[in-house]
């Protein structure tokens, strides 16, 4: 069962840790699931015993405001389904609940990023989460029996504590039924509460949420034994878990921003508008091949570190060679710079004419290549901000690769290192497998 809030355009509760992300859109799609009921637990210890860690500042609800709405509202009775019989209305009050604490956990996920807030009753869940959408103007909510549950929902929230109340008069509410669930349902549902038809929600399908209880599933074992505070504390590690993963997974990498870029072009042209300045270089192509470039010299530099002093004559050959390449790609590469940034040429001439003062000839490493972010930083020259947001953002996804490779890095040592203590023996052996990851480390 899912419990889906889409929310447009301005403001999202309980905000998705993915806004702050800045390549990704703006807009989220708050998201809650039902019970999960693999994640009940037993009646085995008491809050005062077993208090947690953290009380409502991670992904459960505050206990306390819980159970009060609880004790307020428990007493309501449950309406019977006048669609197909669902047992998740029809059997809500027969479930065999002896020796239960909980019957299960229910949660609101955000849709579009697919990232977790954890909440354990829908009616609770939905009205906690909306209570600071002043700014929202479309609620799309998707639920798998919306067409039983958005019956007097509106009743049944004049009814509840007034701390769960919010202002839903000003907004464009719609309730959906997500496809998966929505064949089981008869026609009229199936025509009424379709996802297709609605504004705003494009091919969303209304599942993504379970794919947050298969991450789960595998604890739900552990966490039924235990008491109430570790049994928090342990989802909401597991939870934290799944967000860090997803949001390390948003970072754009330099080839993504490169597509983007390309795309953002290609678009440009088939409007008409080509602010290229040369038939084979346009300009994120222009900044991005400074990037490989300025990769290449510190490459160039390492190799020729690691050369030493008794370097044999095919190693000197190669070095030589790709100092050669890479020269001839700069003096090209700087040539074409100047197409679109006329103001280098002063730069570029006091450069050359210091190079002849100098007794000693400019490598090919040396070679300053002047990119947007240099310009501005060593220069008081002019500089073209359509380039320099170029730059910025393979930068920033040049910085996420780098830690990508530095994550692996560090992640393949500590594997080499825990093979080697649980399989090798010997010193020949050992020394032969430090040697290995050594430039690693």
């Amino acid at each position: 069962m899912t419990l889906l809030v889409f929310m447009l355009p301005r403001q999202v509760p309980a905000q998705c840790c993915a806004l702050h992300v800045p390549s990704l859109e703006r807009t989220c799609q708050m998201t809650g699931k039902p019970p999960h009921l693999k994640s009940a637990r037993k009646n085995v210890s008491l809050d005062e015993v077993d208090p947690g860690l953290s009380r409502g500042w991670s992904y459960f609800v505050k206990e306390h405001g819980f159970k009060s709405f609880l004790n307020d509202t428990g007493t309501l009775p449950q309406e019977k389904s006048t669609c197909a019989s669902h047992s998740t209305v029809n059997l809500a009050d027969t479930r065999n609940t002896c020796g239960l604490a909980a019957t299960g956990v229910g949660t609101v996920d955000c849709a579009h990023h697919n990232l977790k807030r954890l909440y354990v009753n829908m009616d609770y869940l939905l009205f906690s989460t909306l209570q600071h959408t002043r700014d929202i103007v479309i609620l799309n909510i998707s639920y798998d029996i919306a067409c039983q549950w958005s019956k007097h929902i509106w009743t049944r929230m004049s009814s509840y504590p007034s701390t769960v109340h919010f202002d839903h008069t000003d907004k464009k509410v719609a309730f959906l039924v997500p496809k998966f669930y929505l064949p089981a349902h008869i026609a009229a549902c199936q025509i009424g509460f379709l996802f297709n038809p609605v504004k705003g929600v494009g091919q969303t399908d209304g599942e993504a949420p379970q794919q947050g209880w298969a991450n789960i599933n595998p604890v739900a074992t552990s966490t039924r034994e235990m008491g109430l505070g570790s049994r928090r504390d342990t989802l909401d590690d597991h939870f934290g878990d799944f967000n860090w993963k997803k949001v390390t997974n948003f970072a754009m990498s330099q080839a993504a921003v490169r597509l983007s870029l390309a795309q953002k072009e290609a678009s440009n042209l088939e409007c008409g508008i080509n602010v290229s300045l040369h038939s084979d270089i346009s300009p994120s192509i222009l900044i991005s091949s400074g990037i490989d470039y300025e990769d290449q010299q510190c490459c160039l530099w390492r190799d020729h570190s690691a050369l030493g002093v008794h370097a044999t004559d095919p190693q000197l050959a190669n070095f030589q060679e790709h100092s050669n390449t890479l020269q001839c790609k700069i003096a090209q590469w700087c040539t074409i710079q100047l197409l679109y940034l006329p103001s280098m040429t002063c730069v570029r001439t006091s450069n050359i004419e210091s190079s002849i003062d100098s007794t000693q000839e400019e490598k090919p490493a040396d070679i300053k290549l002047w990119l947007l972010s240099q310009i501005r930083q060593e220069t008081l020259l002019p500089c073209n901000d359509s380039l320099s947001q170029y730059e910025w953002d393979l930068r920033h996804a040049q910085a996420f690769d780098a830690l990508n490779d530095l994550h692996r890095h560090l992640r393949l040592r500590t594997h080499l290192h825990k093979f080697k203590d649980a399989q090798i023996r010997g010193a020949i052996i050992k020394n032969i497998e430090i040697n290995d990851i050594g430039p690693e480390k």
